[in-house]
């Protein structure tokens, strides 16, 4: 067989930046019988107060950067523990160490921002199990925050600063169903809002289908057309490995299932506690019971993972990314060799922003973390521990955590 490159750009590869990736607290029960949770509504968030608080977790950064050349302080900060995503050895740093600090020497003698690419953020999960909405939430604006003010860190060392240029992959795995294409859009310009609403002219957005994909779409439709050609060909070898049956089992977890369930989704705000339930058994459990919803669920994840292969081998061809940002570092979520892994809200919260719901630490600290994202069917069944923040309109913001006294 054909061996293709499988270093893929995975936001289903897992639930997590990195450590376990178990998708629900198994010890908490079933959510029948349990309290509803208690709902506080809000005019609206109040954008100042959490910026003067989130803000200072980053004010000591540069202070403390170490490195005789500017990119090396640069880099420090780009390696500290709280921006850092994995360990060194991820990243590879012995080997990649001068390439990445001559992209960044490049930038300054420019006089232009350290620019660092981060394909990310493609839409809130439709899961009613996951997120209480496809809206951006509490979890969004944690990830949104912290990225400026790693921008702010390097600017307090170099009068340029950074830049993040957040490419939004949305709308290119929208063609796999995985979402609706108004709540794609929707949950981008949530972002967008999200970073005017901070003052993050650091943050910077293009849309990979849109931006990048669509000035060669023919090219890309050979290429693609080509790879899912070999991926289909060569499914029976490819979904045993170790790589591809990861994939399967977390776009289980993660894809839009509408398309084969239909009505026998839970909705929130109308379904019963009991089809929350019965939708976790049929998808999730171990032991689904026989129920021939799971045959169509699994069949479905195959053929999204065929998919979603072939999108990602394209990208590898056709350097998507090397022939659009030039001088331009390289960020992920998921560490690995030569490119920098980030932390999208703190180095305690491994959850990515869109698979959970935002919920703000009663006992948060610049330490710490002020937020944490959480499956909704954890903190739904635990009811006595959370608070539903909502907005006057009804738009679900995420969970506050109740003090423990």
């Amino acid at each position: 067989m054909i061996q293709k490159d499988k270093s893929t750009n995975s936001i289903f590869m897992s639930d997590r930046i990195t450590g376990n990736s178990d998708c629900f607290c198994n010890d908490l029960g079933t959510l029948s019988g349990k309290d509803e949770i208690s709902v506080r509504h809000i005019d609206a968030f109040d954008f100042n107060s959490w910026l003067g608080k989130h803000m200072q977790r980053y004010s000591n950064l540069g202070e403390n950067a170490k490195g005789e050349a500017l990119e090396e302080k640069i880099l420090c900060i780009l390696m500290n523990q709280k921006v850092r995503c994995g360990s060194k050895s991820n990243v590879q740093l012995d080997q990649y160490k001068d390439q990445i600090l001559s992209t960044i020497r490049n930038n300054i003698s420019s006089d232009e921002p350290v620019s660092i690419l981060i394909p990310s953020f493609p839409f809130k999960f439709k899961n009613p199990l996951r997120t209480a909405s496809t809206n951006a939430d509490l979890a969004e604006i944690a990830a949104m925050t912290h990225l400026s003010g790693v921008c702010n860190a390097i600017n307090s060392v170099y009068e340029n600063g950074a830049e993040f240029i957040v490419a939004t992959d949305g709308l290119m795995y929208g063609q796999m169903s995985v979402a609706n294409l108004p709540d794609i859009i929707k949950y981008r310009e949530g972002l967008k809002n999200i970073a005017k609403s901070i003052g993050a002219n650091c943050l910077k957005f293009v849309d990979i289908a849109e931006d990048l994909i669509a000035p060669l779409q023919n090219e890309w439709n050979e290429t693609y057309d080509k790879n899912f050609k070999y991926t289909n060909e060569n499914w029976e070898e490819l979904k045993n490995t170790p790589h591809v049956q990861v994939l399967i089992r977390n776009s289980r977890r993660n894809i839009n299932l509408e398309p084969v369930l239909g009505e026998d989704i839970p909705e929130h705000g109308s379904s019963e506690q009991e089809e929350f339930d019965n939708f976790y058994q049929t998808i999730y459990s171990d032991d689904p019971c026989g129920d021939p919803k799971r045959a169509l669920v699994d069949h479905r994840s195959e053929e999204f993972v065929k998919v979603y292969l072939a999108i990602n081998y394209t990208i590898s061809d056709l350097k998507l990314y090397d022939r659009n940002f030039t001088d331009c570092l390289r960020g992920t979520i998921h560490p690995k060799p030569g490119q920098l892994g980030f932390h999208l809200i703190d180095k305690s919260t491994s959850r990515v922003p869109w698979s959970g719901v935002g919920v703000l630490r009663c006992n948060g600290s610049n330490k710490r973390g002020y937020v944490t994202v959480r499956n909704w069917f954890d903190v739904a069944r635990e009811p006595d521990k959370y608070e539903s923040l909502v907005l006057d309109d009804n738009t679900p913001l995420g969970f506050i955590e109740k003090s423990a006294a």
